[in-house]
């Protein structure tokens, strides 16, 4: 190789250093750059998670009312924003949005309610989330609390339930732009999760008060109380009229199935010891009516029921059920009886004066045992008359003379009338004293 070939090599592989130079100076940016971003992000990602952890630390120990105003506080603190807000909506015609916490200045403040239309709040429920950054009363301009607030900036999340029903919001605004928005989305998807299962924990709580607030006031009116007894531990429950129909305030005692044996009339002891025996040992249904004798020497009467749990093997491990007071009833029903006993005597004996009546049979004798039947129902009676060979029976009508289909049988039978069967007469008056037979 001569000498002049060098310097075009030389020059070759200059330019070839120099670009890889120049490469690797570029890569050596680009991995500071990057390095830069996952500084940053890494950055990013402590503060997230000390805000994580701040917000945690504030809120685990609390729950129902009181995790939702510390949550808000927490929010507002941590987040450095105005306003957080917890919100339920409610399913009325005009839908709207009724608050159960809200934070504003680190502070709680009165809870409100507003329409749901044309608000930010609108969109969150329509969106898993919704943010504006800055700018937000610009898009919305009809609502009025944002202008109130003088909010700048919006992040809310939806609440659901586990069936993914929506049942609020959780939100975060701010009197000048939010800043991260990337940020607030995963921080507040985070505390959205519990918020709705401490909301759908509110809802269903509301409603069992609600239901157990009725079912109350209905045993009260009823005088019916309610029970459980726990066989293996020997727990037993009474409702709270159940105290009271054994003569107690709610929850002054301490009840046991002893408790309630104690308090059976002496009279019925045994046969409601034998009917829980029976049901316990799967003969029977516990079903029984019994006197109960209270502390103040009341005795009421009351009508027991029943049922018995079983675990796999059919070995009874708990009872419960419920007791009417029925002393009331039993009392109206002996004096309905006594009324209605004095009322039937009444009307028979004005039937039988009249003629009329409810059914009832008489014998009379004849002389040489003629016999006479009467039997009266309603407005019509029905007599049978038997003497010797004749005999008779017709239905007529009380008070009235026989037709002649009655004439035929050859005895003319009716109140107050002389009537012939055989061949003897007689007759079947009416007085105070009630029916009365003469006859020849």
């Amino acid at each position: 190789m001569s000498a002049t070939s060098h310097p075009p090599e030389l020059d070759l592989l200059r330019r070839q250093v120099a670009d890889l130079a120049r490469e690797l100076t570029e890569r050596d940016q680009a991995f500071r750059h990057q390095n830069r971003q996952l500084d940053d992000e890494v950055q990013d990602l402590r503060e997230q998670s000390e805000m994580l952890r701040a917000i945690v630390a504030g809120t685990a120990a609390e729950t129902g009312e009181d995790f939702f105003q510390t949550l808000v506080l927490h929010l507002c603190s941590v987040l450095g924003v105005q306003y957080a807000i917890v919100g339920e909506a409610q399913q009325a015609a005009v839908k709207t949005i009724r608050t159960i916490a809200v934070s504003a200045g680190n502070s709680l403040v009165e809870n409100f309610e507003y329409p749901l239309s044309s608000t930010p709040c609108e969109i969150t429920l329509r969106h898993s989330f919704a943010c504006f950054e800055r700018d937000v009363r610009a898009s919305f301009p009809t609502c009025e609390r944002l202008d109130q607030l003088q909010v700048e900036g919006y992040c809310g999340v939806p609440l659901s339930a586990k069936d993914g029903s929506v049942m609020g919001l959780l939100v975060v605004m701010d009197t000048k732009p939010l800043r991260n928005a990337h940020r607030l989305k995963s921080l507040m998807t985070v505390f959205a999760s519990r918020a709705g299962t401490e909301l759908h924990r509110r809802k269903v709580e509301t409603k069992l008060n609600h239901q157990q607030r009725h079912l109350i006031e209905s045993q009260a009116l009823a005088h019916l109380g309610s029970w459980d007894w726990d066989i293996d531990s020997g727990n037993v429950w009474w409702s709270d009229e159940q105290y009271r129909l054994f003569g107690y305030e709610p929850e002054t005692i301490a009840v046991t199935h002893d408790t309630f044996l104690r308090a059976l009339h002496s009279d019925d002891y045994g046969h409601v010891r034998d009917a829980i025996n029976s049901a316990l040992a799967g003969r029977a249904l516990f079903d029984v009516e019994c006197r109960i004798v209270r502390p103040n020497g009341e005795i009421r009467a009351i009508h027991c029921r029943g049922k018995v749990l079983r675990d796999d093997s059919g070995r009874p491990v708990s009872m419960s059920g419920s007791m009417l007071d029925t002393t009331n009833h039993k009392h109206v029903e002996k004096t309905l009886r006594t009324s209605q006993d004095s009322f039937g005597k009444l009307c028979r004996r004005q039937a039988l004066d009249c003629g009329i009546g409810t059914r009832k049979q008489i014998r009379w004798s004849f002389p040489r045992s003629g016999r006479v039947s009467l039997d009266i129902r309603g407005q019509r009676s029905k007599i049978h008359l038997s003497h010797g060979p004749c005999s008779c029976t017709r239905t007529i009508a009380m008070g009235r003379w026989p037709t002649r289909e009655h004439m035929s049988t050859g005895a003319r039978v009716t109140i107050g009338r002389n009537f012939v069967c055989g061949g003897r007469t007689g007759r079947i008056d009416g007085s105070k004293r009630g029916p009365r037979l003469s006859g020849s």
